[in-house]
């Protein structure tokens, strides 16, 4: 079985994210005003802002370095900035309902121990390509 997966910006993750962002939000004013101690306000809506904006950021660029994920003949590799890599997918990837947290190290004999982390969110790519990576991880991955 080979495929190949293009990576799309993720919307509805950052919509998720966005979303458990301004429940923290509401709930420093629903402390503050039950309470009436507006110091864990003060100090605690500038920090969820602050957080939340980092987050989106780092989900604005997540897929800028790797475009696609392509499975060749039980090998794995991946098209980072307009070159094709080999990788090996540890054995320590998760699969989730809504991503995958793919742990791959590539195959570079000048870093051969560095491990890399990628999120795989499911609405960053097609449904059935998503179904087909999951069931793909199952099988290969090192040991």
């Amino acid at each position: 079985m080979n495929f190949r997966i293009e990576l799309k910006k993720a919307k509805t993750s950052r919509i998720i994210f966005a979303c458990v962002w301004l429940a923290f939000l509401l709930l420093f004013l629903v402390t503050g005003l039950v309470q009436q101690k507006w110091i864990y306000a003060m100090v605690g809506i500038p920090a969820t802002l602050l957080l939340g904006a980092w987050q989106l950021k780092m989900l604005e660029g997540l897929y800028k370095d790797v475009t696609e994920l392509i499975f060749f003949e039980g090998r794995w590799f991946i098209i980072e900035r307009e070159l094709k890599v080999a990788i090996e997918v540890k054995k320590e990837s998760v699969i989730w309902p809504l991503w995958v947290t793919l742990k791959y190290r590539k195959l570079d004999p000048s870093k051969p121990n560095q491990t890399y982390q990628l999120i795989l969110f499911r609405d960053a790519m097609k449904d059935s390509d998503f179904r087909k990576l999951s069931r793909t991880l199952k099988f290969y991955k090192a040991e």
